[in-house]
């Protein structure tokens, strides 16, 4: 997915499937925001948020990556296999 913004606000996300889902010849004309998910329909975590929350989260959203927002500013993005990758780390120090 694509991130849209302005002034550094996160506004929404937009797929490829979601832009295949407007007809060709009306891509010159419709807006992103016609087309986007907007912020307050995402999924979304908090900085602070802990990894096991994040993976059950994307499980139940059914999503590969999460973005990490906060007071609107996308500060970073989280990929599940970074999430699964981070948890066997830390399985195989014990910790």
């Amino acid at each position: 997915f694509f991130v849209v913004r302005r002034d550094g606000d996160i506004l929404g996300i937009i797929t490829l499937a979601l832009v295949k889902g407007v007809p060709r010849g009306e891509w010159p004309t419709t807006p992103i925001s016609q087309v986007m998910v907007p912020v307050e329909k995402m999924r979304t975590v908090a900085p602070g948020e802990d990894a096991i929350s994040v993976l059950e989260l994307m499980d139940e959203a059914d999503v590969n990556q999460i973005p990490v927002v906060e007071n609107r500013a996308l500060l970073g993005l989280v990929a599940r296999d970074n999430v699964l990758r981070f948890l066997r780390a830390r399985a195989e120090l014990g910790t």
